[in-house]
């Protein structure tokens, strides 16, 4: 599934020329910096800790479609080859948006996720639809799933979620309100038990994980978040994950 992460960013370059007969209807790029800190009991129960991440996104689209990626280094100032939860960390997930007609579009997602004990491709193909009305976006998907990972390879359930947007103003100012969610179903059982039926992992069929970000876009070259991280039966672990996100993105394109 890596020659998939690199086909879309080789897909991207190619169509991002805006001097060219390619040119998108839109692009974006921003660099952003994070610092995710657990709640105290997601420590607890979880061997988390607080981390800061560096990522890079852009995407642009057509009429034909969209592109977008976003590649993260996690505890970047760390080494790749300390235990887990204090190492650095890996993160790519490239999405293309082909479309079918009018909000419609086939929908490939794959996000890879690599240390020095684990790494895994989740990779997601179905179906996505997009509503756009005044200051709100919306843009909802349903998938097969298939996984590549460390401890287990090959169809795993179904997923589905979703990307909103919401802009508006308040006492002079532009702010936003950001939720994704993804969802996944009916994961294969060999993917979260032992074979003597001892659960692990994921521990369960289905799993969730999101978050939910406000934003005050102070310019055009640069905005702020604080954004409310969750999972349960995700992340490689049981039990409610939560914690918050504090961003700095700055734009370049």
């Amino acid at each position: 599934m890596r020659y998939f992460v690199l086909l879309c960013l080789a897909f991207m370059s190619l169509f991002a020329d805006e001097s060219g007969s390619f040119k998108p209807l839109y692009s974006f790029g921003s660099v952003n910096l994070n610092y995710l800190s657990w709640s105290s009991q997601t420590k607890e129960n979880t061997p988390h800790t607080d981390f800061a991440y560096l990522e890079a996104e852009g995407g642009a689209g057509w009429k034909w479609g969209e592109v977008y990626c976003l590649a993260a280094i996690e505890n970047p100032t760390k080494s790749y080859d300390k235990e887990f939860a204090t190492n650095r960390r890996y993160t790519l997930k490239p999405i293309v948006n082909l479309t079918i007609t009018g909000g419609l579009s086939v929908h490939l997602q794959n996000f890879h996720f690599e240390s020095r004990d684990f790494d895994i491709d989740n990779v997601y193909a179905g179906f996505a639809y997009t509503y756009v009305m005044d200051s709100l976006w919306v843009k909802t998907f349903a998938t097969l799933h298939y996984q590549e990972s460390t401890y287990y390879s090959g169809m795993n359930g179904y997923a589905a979620g979703w990307v909103a947007k919401y802009d508006f103003a308040l006492l002079g100012e532009n702010f936003s309100v950001f939720n994704w969610h993804e969802m996944e179903f009916a994961r294969d059982q060999q993917d979260y038990s032992l074979d003597d039926g001892t659960l692990t992992g994921n521990k369960g069929a289905d799993g969730y994980n999101g978050a939910l970000a406000f934003w005050w876009n102070v310019n055009q070259g640069y905005t702020l978040a604080m954004q409310y991280r969750y999972a349960k039966h995700k992340l490689g672990y049981e039990p409610m994950q939560e914690g918050f996100i504090a961003t700095l993105k700055i734009f370049f394109l």
